[in-house]
């Protein structure tokens, strides 16, 4: 068993590491490793306050002992600003040559997060149901297509994955074993995983709700001493979280009082000082004066800050896209919605067969408590992240419950003990349903849609953003480009920081400017990247009219315009033919 652990982690591993090789940053990537660089050369956490330093301070060391190149130029701490974009793009202009290298470098530091993820899914499947619901759980998570899609990138969604299910795997271990060596263990592995997402501060209301349901169920059994005894080590958890947390941020502003900070969102700014709806940025404090205000926070100022800032964006949001519409107001059940067409059909049909089987038989539960550590932070993830309407963008947002639903599925291995072939067919087919699903799209898995809506080239009609694109092809499209000397010249249009200087081409004829993009139909070859095809302003929509030549990475679209093509196009936008 061991052995094939051992294995589908190795096969994890390279398919990350691969898939690290052959992309170009993801639109994010280079602010992240921007911010991870000015934490250890400049000692502060201003840069991407709205995600905690860990991931890209981690994946800022190699970079640190490889000749590179800094630009702090642009760098801010105004938090209207959000100065780790430009800071990160300055980056790769004074690396241009060097920058792929340095971010592989980064990359490959990420991918134990992954790897940790994949393990603790053995472990705790292993520990709930035996052996080989370990290894099925294992199995969902290393070819899942959102962990394959961004478990090498320098972005912190995989990693709150990992880490959320590795404390929450030691909470279940104290729950089960209530002892202060588990309680500084999981205390500080919760910190390491709050330090992450923001999100994951919602595992402190949850794992109280659960320590006190799990009392409440055995309280004819359990003594009153008992209890005081857990509700001091539950306390003493968090105490080491917090502590981890003020580490990490080297204890910067720890105990200010909160009347003293200078807030941006309308949630802490107040509404007398909130419009930025009109450009208003003036901060505020809606606890200044009161009783409230006085209290010291035992927070790093830009963890709560950080918190602030997010909230501001959530509250002002963008215009996002589904199902074919673009909209300020945002959709509830978008991300319920893009989970469904986004990881396998036959892991959901595993899902489906897993809550029945909970109803047929007793032992396929796991416990009460295990039950509730599994369920609820999978609702209430998804509750929160649902509840933020005015910014429907990145399903990645939602990898976190991922790891929590492929543990309560590897209960089903459990029918590989029975004698009913029958049954045991229907999951063997389905994992490997699973397997080939995610391996056909493979190295593009953030492309991979399932299917529930046909071709995986009708997800657009769907949804749009990093669920299909962000930046990651840009080099698949300058190595496709290589091999054919016929396309010339070609003029592209995909929104990436990564240019045709950063992959060493030197050629005229590839025309990397957007602005040089028609807005009406003329002759000649183009790429067009699926965000801008469908784009909110539609400007570049008449494209849809013509066939492409091919699709890379099921996102980037190549056109060949002919005269004829144009004519007819233009004949019917009203304008004089070519």
């Amino acid at each position: 068993m061991r052995r094939l652990v051992f294995l589908l982690l190795f096969l994890h591993a390279v398919m990350l590491g691969w898939s690290a090789c052959k992309h170009s940053p993801l639109v994010d990537e280079p602010a992240h490793l921007a911010s991870g660089l000015s934490h250890w050369q400049r000692f502060s956490f201003d840069l991407y306050r709205v995600n905690p330093p860990l991931v890209r301070s981690i994946a800022a060391i190699p970079v640190l002992f490889l000749p590179h190149k800094t630009d702090w130029n642009s760098y801010s701490d105004n938090p209207y600003k959000r100065a780790e974009f430009q800071v990160g793009t300055d980056l790769i202009k004074c690396n241009t040559k060097k920058y792929h290298s340095l971010l592989l470098a980064a990359r490959f530091f990420c991918i134990p997060f992954s790897l940790l993820g994949g393990f603790i899914c053995y472990c705790w499947g292993r520990d709930l149901f035996g052996n080989v619901s370990g290894i099925m759980a294992l199995l969902l998570w290393c070819f899942s297509p959102m962990i394959l899609a961004f478990g090498y990138t320098v972005m912190p969604d995989v990693a709150s994955a990992s880490l959320g299910i590795t404390a929450c795997y030691f909470f279940w271990k104290w729950t089960k074993n209530p002892c202060w060596d588990c309680v500084w263990l999981s205390g500080i592995i919760l910190g390491i995983a709050e330090l992450t997402k923001f999100t994951l501060l919602v595992f402190y209301p949850v794992w109280l709700l659960i320590w006190i349901l799990t009392i409440l169920l055995s309280r004819k059994t359990i003594s009153k001493t008992a209890v005081f005894s857990q509700s001091k080590q539950l306390i003493s958890l968090f105490a080491v979280s917090l502590f981890v947390i003020n580490i990490a941020y080297g204890f910067e502003g720890t105990f200010v009082q909160l009347k003293n900070y200078e807030f941006v969102s309308r949630a802490l700014c107040g509404k007398t000082k909130w419009n930025h709806e009109t450009g208003f940025t003036l901060t505020g404090n809606r606890f200044r004066g009161s009783v409230a205000g006085e209290i010291p926070v035992p927070l790093p100022v830009n963890y709560l800050m950080g918190i602030d800032v997010q909230k501001k964006e959530f509250e002002t949001g963008q215009s996002s896209y589904f199902c074919g519409q673009w909209c300020n107001d945002g959709w509830y059940q978008y991300y319920l919605f893009g989970l469904l067409i986004k990881e396998p059909l036959g892991f959901w049909i595993l899902l489906v067969l897993a809550m029945m089987s909970v109803f047929v038989s007793r032992k396929f539960l796991s416990g009460m408590t295990g039950e509730m550590i599994l369920l609820f932070p999978v609702i209430v993830l998804l509750l929160l992240v649902s509840s933020q309407i005015k910014l429907n963008h990145h399903l990645r947002y939602v990898i976190p419950i991922l790891p929590f639903l492929f543990i309560g599925v590897s209960r089903l291995a459990m029918v590989f003990q029975n004698k009913n072939k029958i049954f045991n067919c229907i999951v063997t087919s389905l994992l490997i349903w699973i397997v080939f699903s995610s391996l056909y799209f493979y190295p593009h898995s953030q492309g991979h849609f399932n299917e529930l809506i046909g071709s995986p080239h009708n997800a657009p009609k769907y949804i749009l953003g990093s669920n299909i694109d962000w930046g990651q092809n840009k080099l698949y499209l300058i190595d496709w480009y290589k091999k054919h000397p016929e396309v010339r010249p070609l003029t592209s249009y995909y929104e990436s920081l990564y240019t045709k200087e950063n992959a060493c081409l030197d050629d005229n004829q590839f025309i990397d400017n957007h602005q040089q993009l028609p807005n009406e139909p003329q002759l000649g070859w183009y790429a067009i990247g699926v965000n801008e095809l469908y784009g909110s302003l539609k400007q570049y929509e008449y494209f849809k009219q013509f066939k492409p030549v091919t699709i890379i990475g099921y996102s980037i679209y190549i056109y060949y315009v002919t005269q004829e093509d144009v004519n007819s196009v233009r004949r019917e936008m009203g304008l004089p033919e070519i």
